[in-house]
């Protein structure tokens, strides 16, 4: 898989308008407390999650919106001639205002243990203390993507990443699947 990362403002307005009320006002999705969303162990980085699919556990899969979510992945892979082979699991993930702002930078990891792509789709802006930061294999930093509300990240999963917290609200879909370009 090669890899790359690459940054997409080019949803139509309507479906990011769309996605960001639905996650933010609509209170459809079942948000579970969770004081580490990093997924790496030992951390605390607190805030809420929403595991709207995941291939090993159907009950996570909320039918009734799941290909709606799922829209931001579907149409950067239509663009980028991608065919989604496969989705391992889609979460959204949101971070309250934090009192300390910044990068987790104890929290970089990849979402899972075996070659995939990650489609990391921003819900809201948010200040750019909320930026995602991607490292090489040394843990260098190599990219920053500033939150803004519509943007569309994709990567090779293997590369390394963190989140951080910001002074607003922080709200991403992350949809990790296997694809293959056309």
């Amino acid at each position: 898989m090669k890899k790359f990362i690459e940054v997409h403002d080019d949803l139509p307005t309507k479906l990011v308008n769309e996605l960001e009320f639905f996650i933010l006002e609509a209170k459809e999705l079942r948000w579970m407390f969770n004081p580490n969303v990093s997924g790496v162990d030992g951390q605390t980085v607190p805030g809420f999650a929403s595991a709207f699919y995941s291939s090993e556990n159907k009950n996570t899969i909320q039918v009734d919106y799941l290909p709606f979510l799922l829209q931001p992945l579907y149409f950067i892979c239509f663009l980028k001639k991608i065919i989604i082979k496969n989705i391992f699991e889609a979460r959204v993930f949101l971070q309250t205002p934090s009192l300390n702002p910044g990068p987790h930078t104890s929290a970089i990891h990849s979402d899972l243990p075996f070659p995939h792509w990650v489609c990391l789709y921003y819900v809201n802006d948010c200040d750019k203390k909320g930026e995602t930061i991607f490292f090489d294999d040394q843990h260098k930093e190599i990219k920053r993507v500033s939150p803004k509300k519509g943007r569309v990240v994709l990567f090779d999963g293997s590369i390394k990443h963190t989140g951080s917290s910001s002074n607003s609200m922080r709200a991403v879909i992350n949809i990790c699947f296997f694809g293959k370009k056309v």
